[in-house]
């Protein structure tokens, strides 16, 4: 008994020294990081990409159409070879729907 109870002993003053030391290194001041220096500075990041929005957008203001294209002759002899497509019949039900499940004639086929 006196062996077991020493055995006992030991361990649970091992486990208490290291609980201990876990203890004072989690929660010791020197290992805490400063939260501060872990944050970028998002004002310079957000100043670039706006003046790179600035400038795109500036740039599309000074565009120009000229609407002489639409009187050229060129423009006005072009001839237009789209057809209209022919509506066709539907194929399969939707398979997702409700209905589709209800539906005991399509369950029978």
């Amino acid at each position: 008994m006196k062996i077991l109870n020493k055995k006992n002993i030991s361990v649970l003053s091992i486990i208490t020294i290291i609980s201990i030391f876990g203890y004072f290194f989690y929660f010791n001041e020197v290992t805490k990081v400063n939260s501060q220096e872990l944050l970028v500075p998002q004002s310079g990041v957000n100043k670039i990409v706006g003046n790179d929005l600035i400038s795109l957008l500036l740039e599309l203001k000074v565009i120009t159409l000229d609407s002489d294209i639409f009187e050229n002759k060129i423009f006005l002899n072009l001839k237009d070879f789209s057809f209209e497509i022919q509506p066709r019949p539907v194929g399969r039900p939707n398979p997702f729907s409700e209905s589709f499940f209800t539906n005991t004639s399509i369950l029978s086929e």
